[in-house]
Formats: structure tokens, C-alpha cells, sequence
């Protein structure tokens, strides 16, 4: 256990290192920076010229350090293949943007369409079980050839939940932090139960959980020192190459860990901005009215008069009891 926290701070300590040149080089390459929405809070006009692409720094040193800390196996290759991949196609959306000085990006539906490629891919080389755990239901589950379909969904819809939720300085780097920690416990308890029982619902063995438990570490140990940068007033946005890698990266970790169901929960947070973002425009849509005073559900409260500072440190504690309920269910 000692050595996953020198690697997490090793982590930290890199992406300080590499961060304030890395935002030096965005702002140079971007000029204009991260494109403002007209309608969005007053408070956010300020922010225009910030760079973003932060994300090329996140996956850098995620890179770097999974290279030197971790065994490359058959588990991370997925995980690998997802936060490039979907970072990739961030990247796409947020060249688009900065290029045109607009917030539309490429086009949705070429944007799903790419993620899905991808997830179908990995959900291919996984091959998990299609046996979907349930709190308090012994034998989970069988949901047949439906659970890939399933898990494609989850891994597409976790990547553009955490890009919604990547709308105030902090805010989605915060919560990835905490349902990262979840990631490593979760993992210790796996290895605890392997050990006792000498089964889980996961065909991996303890040392491709440990594996899996030291790449988490070093996410943790990223986005801190991300954070460093990206808290208020931030110096660097994530961007979409960032918010989609790391969702991506977060929904097929659930998958290999057959922890679907805890997601929901202890990613409260992203669903919560998936679906304010779906009611708001399903009822423009139908009744030509809004639900809120704007979608995601961060700017709702910005709206009401609430400090981004505010926000971001409510849904925070909104997180990490979350995180905490769903430690505790993954004990059933």
C-alpha cells in the first residue's frame, strides 16, 4: 500500500512539473483560447482566452506514468485504447472549436457514432461476463447478448456524461478524483474477496487487479495536480479531450470490474447533468418550455445566483456522499 501512494504523489508531482509549461505551449498554439456560450452566466464572460486541450496534459502523464509504473496487460489495453481513442475524438471537437471560434464542435452524430466504434471494440476484446451485479441479489443478473449492448451504452454515455459535467473550473476534476478512490477500493475489497473465496464476478486474477488498482492511483495522482491548475480561477480547461477520455476510461473500468450498477451511483453527479440536459430538451421540444434556467444543471444553479465556487463545492459533497453510499453497497 505504501508504494500505490509514492506512485500517486509521483504522479501529482508530474503533471505539477510538465503543467505550467504545457499551458505556456496551449495558450501560444490557441491564441483566442476556449470559446464562451453567449447564453451562459455573466460570471463566465471573463474566462474567454482561457486555453483549453487541457486533457493533452492528462493524458500525457497518464501515459508516462502508466508506462513506468504499470505491466502493460491484456486489462489496461482496453483502458489504454479507450482514453486514446475518445480523446482523440475530443481532441476532433476541440481543435473544431477553437479553430472556428465557436462552441458547436464536429457533429454529434458522427461523434456517437465514432464512440460507439470504439466501445464496441473494447467491449469485444473484454468479453466480460454478461452476468450484471445487483446490490442485494446474490447471483446478479444474466442479461445474454443484451449486455453488450448494455455495456456499449454505459461506456459512450459515462464519456459524454463527464464532458457535460466539465462546466465549472474544478468541478468534473474534483469528482473524478473521488470515484477514482472508489476505483481503488473497490479493487482492494476484489482482491480481499479473491483471496477468502477465491472467486469474484470478474475472471481477472489479484495481480491484474493490483495492476488495475496502481493505474487508478495514478489517475488520482493526475488529476490532482490538474487540479492544481484547473481549480478557480482556472489557468487551463480540460476540454473535451480530456472529459471524454476519462469518462470513457471510468465506464470500461466498471465493466471489468462488473461494478455497472455502483456507477450510477457513485457517478451520480454525471448522470445527474446527462439527464438535466435530456429533460430540458425533451420538454423544449414537446411543450416549447424550459424545466431549467439552463441546462447542465450546474449552470441552473449559477442562474439562481449561486458563486461557481459554490456550485462546485456542493456537488462535491453531493459526490462524496454518493461515493460513499456506493462503497458501502459494494459490500452486499
Amino acid at each position: 500500500m505504501h508504494s500505490l501512494f509514492i506512485i500517486l504523489f509521483t504522479s501529482f508531482i508530474i503533471t505539477i512539473f510538465f503543467g505550467k509549461k504545457s499551458i505556456q505551449m496551449l495558450k501560444n498554439w490557441q491564441g483566442k483560447g476556449q470559446p464562451i456560450r453567449d447564453d451562459g452566466p455573466e460570471t463566465h464572460m471573463k474566462k474567454a482566452g482561457t486555453p483549453t486541450m487541457g486533457g493533452l496534459l492528462i493524458i500525457a502523464c497518464v501515459l508516462f506514468c502508466t508506462a513506468v509504473f504499470c505491466q502493460i496487460t491484456s486489462t489496461l489495453i482496453p483502458i489504454i485504447l479507450v482514453l486514446i481513442s475518445y480523446g482523440f475524438i475530443g481532441f476532433l471537437d476541440d481543435y473544431s472549436k477553437v479553430k472556428k471560434q465557436t462552441t458547436k464542435g464536429i457533429k454529434a452524430k458522427l461523434r456517437l457514432l465514432l464512440e460507439f466504434v470504439v466501445a464496441g471494440i473494447v467491449i469485444w476484446y473484454i468479453n466480460p461476463s454478461t452476468i450484471i451485479n445487483i446490490p442485494f441479489v446474490q447471483h446478479g443478473l444474466e442479461l445474454g447478448m443484451l449486455y453488450y449492448v448494455l455495456a456499449s451504452i454505459i461506456i459512450v454515455g459515462t464519456a459524454n456524461s463527464t464532458n457535460l459535467t466539465d462546466g465549472l473550473d474544478g468541478l468534473l476534476s474534483g469528482a473524478v478524483i473521488m470515484v477514482f478512490t472508489c476505483f481503488v477500493a473497490s479493487c482492494y475489497m476484489i482482491i480481499n474477496q479473491i483471496y477468502s473465496e477465491g472467486k469474484y464476478g470478474t475472471n481477472l486474477n489479484s495481480a491484474e487487479i493490483f495492476n488495475l488498482m496502481i493505474f487508478c492511483c495514478i489517475i488520482i495522482g493526475v488529476f490532482l495536480g490538474f487540479l492544481w491548475y484547473n481549480a478557480n480561477p482556472a489557468k487551463v480547461f480540460m476540454g473535451d479531450v480530456g472529459s471524454l477520455g476519462v469518462g470513457g476510461v471510468i465506464g470500461t473500468i466498471s465493466i471489468i470490474l462488473k461494478q455497472e450498477i455502483y456507477l450510477v451511483i457513485i457517478g451520480g453527479i454525471f448522470v445527474a447533468e446527462a439527464l438535466s440536459v435530456i429533460i430540458q430538451v425533451i420538454s423544449y421540444k414537446r411543450r416549447k418550455k424550459r424545466v431549467f434556467l439552463m441546462a447542465p444543471i450546474h449552470h441552473h444553479f449559477e442562474k439562481m445566483g449561486m458563486s461557481e465556487n459554490t456550485v462546485v463545492m456542493r456537488f462535491w459533497i453531493i459526490n462524496l456522499l454518493l461515493c460513499i453510499c456506493g462503497m458501502f453497497l459494494t459490500t452486499f
